[in-house]
């Protein structure tokens, strides 16, 4: 459950707004988004501010990807950082020229939540920011858009190490489902690429624990 931000923050005085479209953090890994509410209002259930406007984004093509690396190591993403399910576009994460993670995304309610920011400039790591579309909760609220914030950051190493942060702007507690969508293919590079073998392994069924999910494969 995302706890209310306390009404009471200021404004970061040094805070400079990254321009849609700008491959660049928001602010360091590790900092709270600076956000600068408008003049105080009557006490109420409106939100004290709301994050700045985006737009959903999609791929056409394979140049406009996110890609993060590190040695044997790489993730290739669309725009959202998402890896879809059943994409055609070779997104997923590879290791030692396989493809482990066919379909790796995140979403809210069953819904793409809104992006602000999408970068992988330093190569090795990969930062979303992301606010909500407006929701109604459980509680019978709503949460009106852009009072949420959704901070994804991810680093490649020997694997993935992801960090997802969410803030509620809102003056009250919101009850949020996220939802982590993964699939695995153990697709060799070759045919990910189109070339056809005449013998392919076979993909286990998933074995899904408590706090892990695992995939495997046997080979030819």
């Amino acid at each position: 459950m995302a706890r209310p931000r306390d009404r009471r923050s200021e404004p970061d005085p040094d805070r400079t707004e990254a321009p849609r479209g700008h491959a660049g953090f928001a602010s360091p890994p590790g900092r709270p988004a600076a956000l600068t509410p408008p003049a105080a209002a009557p006490e109420s259930e409106e939100p004290p501010f709301t994050l700045p406007e985006g737009e959903p984004m999609g791929i056409e093509d394979i140049r406009d990807a996110l890609v993060i690396r590190e040695r044997s190591v790489f993730l290739l993403t669309d725009p959202t950082g998402n890896v879809p399910s059943g994409n055609r576009q070779g997104f997923g994460v590879y290791s030692s020229d396989t493809r482990h993670l066919s379909a790796y995304s995140f979403n809210l309610n069953g819904v793409m939540p809104v992006i602000l920011l999408s970068t992988a400039e330093l190569g090795y790591a990969m930062e979303q920011v992301m606010t909500n579309p407006r929701l109604a909760t459980p509680e019978g609220r709503t949460a009106p858009r852009g009072t949420i914030e959704f901070r994804r950051q991810r680093v490649v190493a020997d694997g993935i190490e992801e960090r997802l942060r969410v803030t509620n702007f809102n003056p009250f507690p919101v009850t949020l489902n996220i939802l982590y969508q993964f699939a695995a293919d153990f697709a060799d590079i070759f045919d990910v690429r189109g070339y056809e073998r005449e013998r392919m392994g076979a993909v286990r069924d998933p074995v899904v624990r408590e706090r892990s999910v695992h995939f495997s494969y046997t080979g030819v």
